[in-house]
């Protein structure tokens, strides 16, 4: 056996072959130079801006200038130094907004392109997917949006970002669009979905850019990723290692499922079985925050706990996407609950948000936001019980009412209302009445 393992290893992994010839006869392009950089960093969406390449004696520098296109919109700037190896294995120390990183890209053969991931230099679990595309000379495309999605009748504001986004910008026919800002690297646009188109998957061209928008009209069917992982316990010297989740909502289509896009959830946790469930595994085992991050307790032994034993555990992870109200296992669109109280008297369209927030048990309550421009108690008293009326007769459950003040709900740049900041602001104690 041992005489023949040999052989096949020396079969398999030769010392000397025609691609590794070929790879050290080839000649290297230099990275030095202005690269689009795009990426996804789980659970805080996407990134795009500019990295710059230069030469630094024995090392290349590059220089970044991020924007990011999750709920904070902030700017991402730093720097790294980095060597590379074999003349396409990128290795980097930086900062990115004050937090220390490490990169791990690699180079196509062209030199062209570059792939990989970057992350925390202590929380490796922490980081971003990374890809970035030479400027000089590069082909007319769209890397990155901001979203890929878009409900039927709705308006919503997308942005594509990529390299040589200049030219005449269309949509098939169904698609309204406007543009709100165009340059060569990013194109804003303002775009309608018409009530009566069919869901399914849209071209929209920038030039000789292309790329696709899906209109869907229900979510059939959410996947949270990943399927199964483990976070690791810390305690002291020892960081804890985090699990981030993120939510993939699906519409069935005449040819199979048809994904629709990572959408905001509600996070929950649940006991992954009933001796987790006995162990209270959801009490000690560690925390999920409404980004999908999964944060573990620290090491034990807990003396709270039965048998005083750690505070491991097997949980479920729960990822109810936002966009829809989940009561008693119905869905019900924020939109139909929101036109249903504006059919009120002395309410206007535009000042009513319709969210979920947690309940008793982990259920979801829905909570209906209004802007309210009388200060007198009675009226006021009269409108929350008209809109509680109201929606216990579409949904059969009581919402939370909240009367704030006109003006506070949250909006896009383009006046759009923002469920998703109504309902953090709402968590927070920011909207006040």
């Amino acid at each position: 056996m041992t005489s023949k393992t040999y052989k096949e290893l020396a079969e398999l992994y030769p010392f000397q072959n025609a691609d590794w010839d070929h790879w050290k006869a080839a000649l290297y392009k230099s990275p030095v130079g202005l690269w689009r950089v795009t990426g996804h960093r789980p659970g805080q969406g996407g990134y795009e801006g500019i990295m710059t390449i230069s030469r630094d004696g024995d090392f290349y520098k590059a220089e970044y200038d991020l924007n990011d296109m999750g709920q904070k919109g902030e700017s991402i700037t730093g720097n790294s130094k980095s060597v590379i190896y074999t003349g396409y294995e990128w290795r980097g120390s930086g900062i990115l907004n004050g937090t220390e990183t490490r990169e791990v890209y690699a180079l196509s053969e062209d030199g062209n392109h570059m792939t990989g991931r970057w992350h925390d230099a202590i929380y490796y679990d922490i980081g971003g997917e990374f890809q970035a595309v030479r400027l000089d000379g590069a082909d007319a495309q769209v890397l990155i949006k901001s979203s890929d999605y878009i409900r039927q009748g709705e308006t919503k504001e997308i942005s594509l970002h990529g390299t040589g986004l200049t030219g005449k910008v269309s949509a098939d026919k169904g698609l309204g669009l406007s543009i709100v800002h165009q340059n060569s690297n990013s194109v804003t646009l303002q775009i309608t979905a018409g009530r009566n188109i069919a869901p399914g998957s849209y071209r929209v061209t920038v030039g000789q850019a292309e790329t696709a928008i899906v209109v869907y009209d229900k979510i059939d069917r959410v996947k949270i990723m990943p399927e199964w992982t483990i976070a690791r316990l810390g305690g002291g010297n020892t960081p804890p290692v985090s699990a981030q989740f993120e939510a993939t909502a699906y519409m069935k289509g005449k040819d199979g499922d048809i994904k629709i896009g990572i959408m905001p959830a509600l996070w929950l946790v649940a006991p992954f079985n009933a001796d987790a469930e006995q162990m209270k595994d959801v009490d000690f085992a560690g925390r999920i925050d409404q980004s999908g991050r999964f944060m573990p307790a620290a090491a034990g032994p807990n003396p709270d706990r039965k048998y005083s034993t750690n505070n491991a555990g097997n949980l479920t992870i729960i990822g109810r996407v936002k966009d829809l109200i989940i009561i008693n296992g119905k869905n019900h669109w924020p939109q139909d609950i929101e036109w249903a109280v504006e059919q009120l008297d002395d309410l206007r369209a535009g000042d009513i948000a319709a969210v979920s927030i947690p309940g008793e048990q982990d259920q979801e309550t829905p909570a209906i936001l209004v802007q309210c421009r009388t200060r007198d108690e009675a009226e006021r008293a009269a409108i929350e019980n008209r809109i509680k009326e109201t929606v216990h007769a579409l949904i059969g459950i009581s919402p939370v009412v909240a009367l704030i003040s006109p003006r506070s709900l949250p909006r896009t740049s383009s006046g759009k209302l923002s469920r998703v900041k109504a309902r953090q602001q709402y968590l927070a104690g920011e909207l006040r009445a």
